[in-house]
């Protein structure tokens, strides 16, 4: 692929959004590839617009998530996107929190109907009534 010739392959490992994630949805649907930065595992802090805001591998209890995140004392953050339907924030420990790395947009594919990348189920089902 074209695509791939862009890659810092030094940089880290690829991710894959899953099936089922719409935690950043529509801004990362899934099916969303995207590259690890391990060496930007401390969360940056500031005003973000919706494009600009950093996004980051979270491990939290044997579960991965991509989401924004803040640093609040000894607790994490994890923000999920303005439009997803998925709880707005989770609020975590630090200490039990691993931050693995910053995440890159390599490909996001277009959320469009009858995709797995496109409106949830629960969403089609409400425009209906």
């Amino acid at each position: 692929m074209l695509l791939m010739l862009d890659v810092d392959w030094n940089r880290g490992p690829l991710v894959l959004v899953g099936q089922s994630d719409r935690m950043m949805w529509p801004l990362l649907p899934p099916g969303s590839l995207l590259q690890l930065d391990a060496s930007e595992r401390a969360v940056a802090e500031g005003q973000w617009g919706e494009f600009e805001r950093p996004i980051y591998l979270i491990e939290y209890r044997g579960r991965f998530y991509c989401a924004h995140a803040q640093r609040r004392g000894d607790m994490l953050r994890m923000i999920s996107h303005q439009e997803s339907r998925e709880r707005p924030s989770i609020f975590v420990p630090y200490k039990d929190a691993k931050v693995r790395g910053r995440l890159k947009v390599i490909f996001r594919p277009l959320a469009t109907r009858g995709n797995f990348a496109g409106r949830p189920e629960y969403l089609k089902k409400r425009r209906r009534h």
